[in-house]
């Protein structure tokens, strides 16, 4: 795992947990790849596929009921299996509540053939990757396999399923893992906002609790329940198996019958009734320990099959959907009032929630407050143009498309149309249909049917106010949080307003505060009564290198399976032309860059991309500055243009400057105030000093304070002529593609150096994130730069250690049950890298945590590994290769940054052919060599 695919993996689970943590969670560490490029010689099946005589999707009932749906796609050397069930935590009553959640993490603790941890170990060996998910409506099960050992992996789901010992022994430690997951989940106020919002939207039915359950039904959970559990909702009429990938149907058939085709159904289905909703209109605010206000109004709205569902959808990302939303303009680029702000709707199989999410400073809140619950019972009013209208049915209809360009997504997409609604290609055809019929009536229509006060709930986080400023509410106070209130909207609230002249006053009176709240609500709102085409041959061609001279480079990338490019230019520089004391103005006019040209605006250029379906960014790294575009191939040319306007001609307006320092100040802010955010944002200063690589690559709240508009000049008239590579993936008009590149300026500055970087200064950083529940833990030692001879068996040695079979999971995690997240990371750049150890865990294990670490890194040095270990390693190397390279972007992108720095765009590839060299003696070796504790770094995030 690298240290940006660990940042995706841990970051993105708890800062984006917003919306998603309480609808699926999954019990198992992610394992992910190194990033790499794409191998010229990859060897993807190109041969026909014949979609007008014969639909590559079919769908087989065995004689006991269990579906088994097939998806020929012969693109990659890879097959994608799900093994659906129909129950997950809505299935669930009170007193179960978690136990679909605990079963899907017992499963990987031993099984009739696979002793605990061995079922991970025996996938990962071969290169797979195995996990599993559990919903509120579904649990699944899943893996992603390399071609020739996919009936390994058929074979692990079954097992998973049918064949867990459920050991007594097992199930009490993994209790505490869960609770440790629960108690993280309180770590992260989105998650904490969505679990408030899902209790009081969902009241009185099983969608109220959330999926992972509470300490008290979890701990009182036994092994004899979950078989019980089992045997009730377990049965082959009530399950889906889907495989999707390099496969044949027949081959499929086969299989499933000699292996699920003799299971037996044990009772008649019957799932549990479920009262609708007894959702009353109420605010609840507590305090948290965070910098920021994040707010949420939920609505309870229709489930997913109901045909209002579709038009939730369009209603949804015409209020935040993209830059040209409504939401957007208004309260984050206009008023500049938000951090961010969205709209989402969340169907499921019985009941469904429309929401608005809001993150905000403090002081923002009262001018935010009066504004939007004045705006708020327009919104079904709202009159969109056709145009917009026309353009959310695009992007919609774009992102079903991309999901089908890689073999994962494309096996969740058809499980969840086989699943919910009429069929896997049929669901989705009738998804389009209705998507395509929407008209402005009809979404003015079914949001006043959503958008009704009397149901409306308000959950608020606010930031700690100062002991002698707090009075404590007497109403629901609740042992998870030190202040907490609830208020039913009336009509007649009978406390008095408060002033709110002072913020810290209002935030220090939570009921006083939440008076305020219904009595605005009740004045502003009373209730209404209202009522393409894809080329049948599959195109998959290595890259082709294009030296264009003058330190300009072009990579070509044909893929014609679906109609889609994906561009990427990169540039040396980025944070190397910075100074010290410039930190942060890179990744500042990586955003500027996009606000605007002499002849479109940024309203323009957001409409522009969203007319298209396109997608165009940029960013900054530590030596690189890269604008990236995606879109319908049918829009290339007109993407081309844009990119070539925006090099040329950027505007850099002080008011869009203004907003861009205002949302990188508020970036830095909601950084540190997540642990992990806080940990990964100050590692790279605390390892590398005043080198480079020390830099923050936001900046710090000082230096983005001084960013001025003859400092963004300054940075891109330099950039703008630094050494660049264009990448293109997907299908595209090669000549066109050349001519454009040609037609960009030549660079006329010298490249930046840099000298190796090597650790400096102290050898532990301890940071302070008083309230938290979590700790959490890093281990870090210096390597060698990425173009080194120890690369490839120091990408084998982090393969070896990290992932769900991994030597840190399988100790830290199952048999030490310390902590929910245990992997390894590698770092490495041009000039330095490092492998790091990573657990977040309770604060009175971090010591047993690291004695964990350093006895595996003894072990290590002392003992060769064994050949089983070795073996899973380079499998899994070159199973996550695959799986990373399917998506056009990936391959665009990770061509092009080879390239950049004269690495041959195969280089990812060799590492991978040279680690199927590695030995034991030389993993040993390498441990020998970089695991000095003498010279380890340690960074403590600790409440």
């Amino acid at each position: 795992m690298t240290l940006k695919t660990l940042l995706f993996t841990i970051c993105c689970s708890l800062v984006i947990i917003s919306s998603t943590y309480y609808k699926s969670v999954a019990s198992e560490t992610n394992s992910t790849s190194n990033n790499s490029t794409i191998e010229k010689n990859m060897p993807l099946n190109t041969e026909k596929q014949n979609i007008e005589n014969q639909s590559p999707y079919s769908i087989t009932r065995l004689s006991n009921g269990l579906k088994v749906a097939v998806f020929e796609d012969m693109r990659f050397p890879l097959v994608s299996i799900r093994l659906y069930v129909h129950a997950g935590s809505a299935y669930e009553n009170e007193t179960q509540a978690g136990i679909s959640h605990l079963l899907e993490h017992m499963v990987f603790k031993g099984t009739d053939n696979f002793p605990k941890g061995q079922i991970s170990s025996s996938i990962e060996s071969v290169g797979g990757y195995l996990n599993a998910a559990t919903s509120f409506d579904y649990t699944v099960y899943q893996t992603d396999m390399p071609q020739k050992s996919w009936l390994e992996g058929l074979k692990a789901v079954q097992e998973m399923a049918f064949k867990a010992t459920l050991d007594p022994n097992e199930l009490e430690p993994e209790k505490d893992v869960i609770i440790a997951e629960l108690k993280r989940s309180e770590d992260n106020p989105g998650a904490k906002l969505f679990k408030m919002m899902q209790k009081a939207t969902f009241n009185q039915t099983s969608y109220a609790r959330p999926i992972i359950g509470y300490e008290q039904t979890v701990r009182s959970t036994s092994s004899d329940d979950l078989k019980t559990y089992i045997k009730t909702h377990y049965q082959p009429q009530n399950m889906l198996l889907l495989v999707a990938g390099n496969v044949k149907k027949e081959d499929v058939i086969k299989e499933a019958e000699a292996l699920f085709g003799s299971l037996e159904n044990t009772s008649k289905l019957s799932p549990p009734e479920l009262t609708p909703p007894n959702a009353k209109a109420g605010i609840e605010v507590v305090y948290g320990p965070w910098n920021k206000i994040y707010l949420a109004f939920s609505f309870p709205a229709p489930p997913q099959t109901d045909p209002q569902a579709t038009a939730l959808d369009v209603f949804a990302h015409l209020l935040s959907g993209d830059r040209t939303s409504y939401l957007y303009k208004k309260y984050k680029y206009d008023l500049r009032l938000v951090e961010s702000i969205s709209a989402s709707y969340d169907g499921f199989e019985r009941t469904g929630m429309l929401s608005f999410f809001v993150t905000l400073e403090p002081d923002k809140f009262d001018k935010f407050w009066t504004t939007f619950i004045k705006d708020l019972p327009q919104l079904a009013n709202l009159k969109f143009t056709d145009q917009e209208l026309a353009r959310a049915k695009l992007n919609i209809e774009d992102d079903l498309f991309r999901s089908k360009e890689t073999l994962a997504g494309l096996a969740s997409k058809l499980g969840y149309f086989e699943f919910f609604s009429s069929g896997g290609e049929t669901g989705e055809k009738t998804y389009l249909h209705d998507l395509n019929i929407i008209t402005q009536k009809v979404l003015a229509q079914v949001a006043s049917e959503v958008l009704k006060p009397e149901v409306m709930n308000i959950a608020m986080i606010v930031p700690e106010v100062k002991p002698e400023t707090k009075s404590e509410s007497k109403s629901e106070v609740k042992p998870e949080t030190q202040a907490q209130a609830k208020t039913e909207i009336t009509k007649e609230p009978k406390q008095k307003n408060v002033s709110n002249s002072k913020q810290s006053s209002l935030f220090a009176d939570l009921n006083s505060l939440q008076t305020k709240m219904s009595q605005d609500l009740n004045s502003n709102w009373q209730s209404k009564n209202k009522t393409q085409t894809v080329d049948e041959t599959i195109q998959v061609e290595q890259a082709e290198l294009i030296d264009l001279g003058a330190n300009r480079k072009l990579i070509l990338i044909t893929d014609n399976t679906m109609p889609y490019t994906a561009i990427n230019l990169f540039f040396n520089g980025g944070d190397s032309l910075l100074s010290q004391k410039e930190q942060g103005l890179a990744a500042f006019v990586s955003q500027a860059i996009l606000k605007g040209t002499k002849t479109m605006d940024v309203t323009a250029i957001e409409t522009f991309k969203a007319d298209r379906a396109a997608s165009f960014g940029a960013s900054s790294g530590r030596q690189s500055f890269t604008l990236s575009l995606s879109q319908p191939s049918r829009f290339t040319p007109d993407m081309l243009k844009l990119l070539k306007d925006t090099l040329e001609n950027p505007t850099f307006k002080e008011q869009e400057l203004a907003r861009i320092k205002e949302n990188q100040i508020a970036s830095v802010k909601t950084q540190e105030d997540q642990a992990l955010g806080l940990a990964f944002r100050r590692v790279f200063p605390f390892l590398y000093g005043e080198h480079d690589y020390g830099k923050m690559q936001l900046g710090t709240l000082d230096s983005i304070e001084k960013i001025k508009r003859k400092d963004v000049l300054n940075f891109w008239n330099k950039q703008k002529e630094q050494a660049w590579v264009l990448s293109v993936s997907g299908a595209f008009n090669r000549d066109e593609i050349i001519a454009f590149a040609k037609s960009l300026p030549k660079p006329t500055q010298a490249i930046p150096s840099l000298k190796t970087a090597h650790f400096v200064g102290d050898k532990e950083l301890n940071l302070k994130m008083p309230g938290r529940n979590q700790a959490h833990l890093l281990l870090i030692f210096e390597t060698d730069k990425y173009i080194s001879n120890d690369t490839p068996a120091l990408e084998l040695l982090n393969a070896v250690l990290a992932g769900q079979s991994g030597l840190l999971f399988r100790d830290l995690r199952d048999n030490q049950g310390l902590g929910y997240t245990v992997t390894s990371m590698t770092w490495q750049a041009q000039q330095g890298g490092f492998i790091a150890f990573y657990i977040g865990t309770e604060p009175n294990k971090i010591a047993q945590a690291k004695d964990g670490f350093i006895k595996i890194i003894q072990t290590l040095k002392d003992t060769k590994l064994d050949e089983t270990e070795l073996q899973r390693g380079k499998n899994q190397l070159e199973g996550d290769y695959y799986r990373d390279h399917q998506s056009i972007a990936s391959r665009s992108s990770e061509a092009g940054s080879m390239a950049l720095f004269d690495y041959k765009i195969d280089h990812p590839r060799q590492n991978i052919e040279q680690a199927k060299s590695v030995q034991a003696q030389d993993l040993q070796n390498l441990a020998r060599k970089y695991f000095d504790l003498e010279k380890m770094r340690i960074v403590k995030v600790l409440p």
